[in-house]
């Protein structure tokens, strides 16, 4: 009931207009209510994290990663107990002194991990607090904590986001039209300036993935640039986005903020190639 309450007051504000129409208000909240009756359930929690541990075990490539060991004895559905870790928040390594070879590794192994979570296994954790990804100095590697907004993603949805971020990247603004009203996103009936805004901020979404290079994040203000076409997309859109993208573009907004406030610079092309040869 608490939650219900605190979940319910940006309600009160649409019934006041002070909340643009183009949030569609009423789907977030119901993502949102979703999310925190999950987070609470801490059996579903445990059975969340025993999953994500075997996934990471059966990837040796992903042996940069790892998570603290359930204590199944001592759990129930309100209490919630493993084994401790200790690391520091990826986004605070710069602060700390840490070098740019460790910082652009950890970012790059962070975004091999989004990319198997999403691509391949289409289970993600979607909770972007960077107290989620601590970086253990002695270990060399990260553990992943709080898995309570963990969440499958549908095949199909995933097969389509992918082709959406590689047409992107090459520059194909039909097929990204094509494929936003296939996932939804768009209805088609948008005017060109709900197309215009909608290309552009997928195609900085997809930039890492076409630079020949390594992508410097701090350089390239995504959040900035992707701001500028919110305005226009809020008062312009005509349907609320599929469900699935509000978890997926909250993990990747973090993914995006924590390698710029790492100042870490990541070949992201590659790993996104190697998925599609995959």
């Amino acid at each position: 009931n608490s939650m219900n309450s605190d979940v319910n007051t940006p309600t009160r504000l649409f019934t006041f207009n002070i909340l643009p129409s183009g949030l569609y208000v009423d789907n977030i909240l119901a993502e949102l209510r979703r999310e925190l009756r999950e987070e609470c359930d801490y059996t579903l929690e445990a059975a969340k994290l025993q999953r994500y541990r075997d996934l990471l075990k059966q990837n040796p490539r992903l042996g940069f990663f790892d998570t603290p060991s359930l204590i199944p004895d001592l759990c129930t559905r309100n209490v919630l107990t493993m084994s401790y870790v200790s690391g520091i928040p990826v986004n605070t390594l710069e602060a700390q002194g840490l070098p740019q070879a460790v910082r652009d590794r950890v970012a790059t192994n962070l975004f091999s991990l989004t990319l198997t979570e999403l691509f391949q296994w289409r289970f993600m954790q979607t909770d972007p607090n960077f107290a989620n990804f601590l970086y253990n100095r002695e270990q060399d590697k990260v553990f992943l904590v709080d898995f309570g907004a963990a969440r499958e993603y549908d095949a199909a949805f995933t097969e389509t986001y992918f082709r959406i971020i590689d047409a992107a990247r090459q520059d194909d603004k039909g097929t990204v039209l094509r494929l936003s009203k296939e996932i939804g996103f768009l209805t088609g009936e948008e005017n060109d300036l709900m197309f215009n805004a909608h290309c552009t901020s997928v195609s900085i979404l997809a930039e890492p993935f076409a630079a020949s290079g390594a992508y410097d994040f701090r350089k390239a203000q995504i959040p900035t640039r992707i701001g500028a076409n919110v305005d226009v997309m809020l008062k312009n859109r005509r349907r609320p986005p599929p469900t699935p993208i509000y978890s997926l573009h909250r993990r990747l907004s973090g993914l995006y903020l924590g390698c710029a406030q790492m100042g870490a610079a990541v070949h992201a092309k590659p790993l996104l190639e190697g998925l599609r040869a995959a």
